[in-house]
């Protein structure tokens, strides 16, 4: 989601790049218990990697709902604008992301072109927002990523409190061979 106040030809600030992971428990629309977990990074100046710690949460709803939730949080640990390309497994939000389509509802009044209300609207509003009022500018890349099986091992082995994100220790996953 890109600021509306970007002009065409308008000169680009240099903006620190922050790199987040996402992965669910959940997938596709139905709902059920679910975890998401989540961790940032950035490249440092002196070019080594800065990685929060990962944080976990569990809630009863959807993958989409989850993998938002977690986005806002991480916006929340933000304070300034910066440049945050999410990796996601999730397909609808990389999608959702990368059309600017919240730009789009928040104009309709939070209804699609078919006239029906957004589904996690409440959500969609808090990442617009802080893309808005913090300046931030937000790509995605849908698909595995490198954090993928470590996320998906852990989530399995972790026990955590409903709608708490929670710090963890990651478990390295070892590769079994035959």
């Amino acid at each position: 989601m890109h600021r509306a106040e970007e002009a065409a030809g308008e000169k680009e600030v240099l903006r620190l790049i922050i790199e987040m992971f996402v992965s669910a428990t959940l997938r596709g629309s139905a709902k059920g218990t679910g975890k998401v977990m989540y961790t940032m990074r950035t490249k440092q100046e002196n070019g080594q990697n800065y990685e929060k710690p990962p944080e976990i949460g569990k809630a009863e709803s959807t993958a989409n709902r989850l993998v938002l939730w977690s986005i806002c949080r991480a916006l929340e640990r933000l304070p300034s604008d910066r440049e945050i390309v999410i990796y996601t497994e999730n397909s609808y939000i990389a999608s959702v992301i990368n059309q600017c389509w919240p730009e789009r509802w928040a104009r309709n009044g939070w209804k699609n072109s078919r006239g029906k209300e957004i589904k996690d609207a409440d959500l969609w509003k808090k990442i617009l927002k802080e893309v808005r009022e913090v300046g931030h500018r937000i790509t995605a890349v849908e698909g595995r990523h490198e954090y993928s099986d470590i996320f998906s091992y852990n989530m399995k082995k972790i026990d955590v409190k409903s709608n708490i994100f929670t710090k963890v220790e990651l478990q390295e996953v070892t590769p079994v061979s035959d």
